[in-house]
Formats: structure tokens, C-alpha cells, sequence
């Protein structure tokens, strides 16, 4: 989501645009249904995602790349 934002607002320089890459960055550090971050910035890793009980504590590779994918 992160990353359509990004080329949305390249490709038509709307604002709108940067506010949705900021809610879809967001939810990686804690914008989210659960109020909890799932970036672990020290380690450089992203947990997989929520669940009804809290954060998956999984961090499987699909969801450490979707994170890293614009920070590094």
C-alpha cells in the first residue's frame, strides 16, 4: 500500500497521496487497530501482522521486506 501511494503521488503530485503512504507507513510503528508497533527497528525486521489476541510475533520475510522495502 505503501508503495502504490508513493508512485500515485509521483506520477500525479497529489497530496492525498502522501497522507495515504503516511496511514499505510503508520501501521508498521503502531498506527493501527491494536495501537501496536510491528517494526522492530533495532533488529531491522517487521512482525507478520495482527491478530484478534495481539501481534503475530512471527517475522517471516514477506513482512520484513514489505517494511525495509522504503527504508533502507
Amino acid at each position: 500500500m505503501a508503495e502504490a501511494a508513493l508512485a500515485a503521488f509521483e506520477l500525479h503530485g497529489d497530496e492525498e497521496y502522501l497522507d495515504a503512504f503516511g496511514r499505510a507507513y503508520g501501521w508498521f510503528h503502531g498506527q493501527n487497530s491494536l495501537h501496536q508497533p510491528l517494526a522492530d527497528i533495532r533488529a531491522g525486521a517487521c512482525c507478520d501482522g495482527l491478530q484478534t489476541s495481539g501481534v503475530n510475533r512471527n517475522q517471516g520475510a514477506e513482512s520484513t521486506l514489505a517494511y525495509l522495502w522504503r527504508n533502507c
